[in-house]
């Protein structure tokens, strides 16, 4: 391994975190280190009249959506990843990442795989209705409700037709 000397030394080697790598992409972009460009930014996003958008599907299509999405990522190769870093010994907080806490459960013989798929996909469900829950209490947030057959450009339109009102 080596250090790479910014005001907080990030360690370079093979479990690098995403706020070490974001500091380094940055120091090598700008040549300088991210807390001088935060210090130096701070307050600016203030002064943008920021739209927030978010998307309220039917309960259906997001229940069918994240369905298809857990089966994709288990045709992808969850199952063997998850399955790479169980045997690597993961931290507790790693092995509770939602999809890896139900494989992993399946890897010691709490229950099958197809099991832990149908529990990933349900949990999933689950974590979409809580922060749904959760933004829904933000009055900034303009909500579109996409369908199932909206095309690629229906939401983008919606979206600019907020910036008129």
């Amino acid at each position: 391994c080596r250090a790479l000397k910014l005001e907080r030394p990030v360690v370079m080697g093979c479990s690098i975190g995403g706020r070490a790598v974001l500091r380094v992409r940055h120091y090598h972009v700008s040549g300088q280190p991210l807390s001088t460009w935060q210090r130096q930014t701070s307050g600016i996003a203030q002064a943008w009249d920021v739209l927030r958008i978010g998307l309220l599907p039917p309960r259906e299509l997001l229940d069918a959506r994240i369905n298809a999405r857990v089966v994709a990522m288990i045709a992808a190769g969850l199952v063997e990843e998850a399955w790479g870093l169980h045997a690597a010994g993961v931290s507790r907080t790693a092995a509770q990442a939602l999809g890896y806490k139900e494989l992993f459960s399946a890897f010691e013989g709490r229950w099958s795989v197809d099991e832990a798929v149908a529990r990933i996909q349900h949990d999933t469900r689950r974590y979409a209705r809580r922060q749904l829950t959760w933004f829904r209490r933000d009055a900034r947030i303009a909500w579109l409700t996409p369908s199932a057959d909206d095309t690629p450009t229906d939401l983008p339109t919606q979206a600019l037709a907020l910036l008129d009102h």
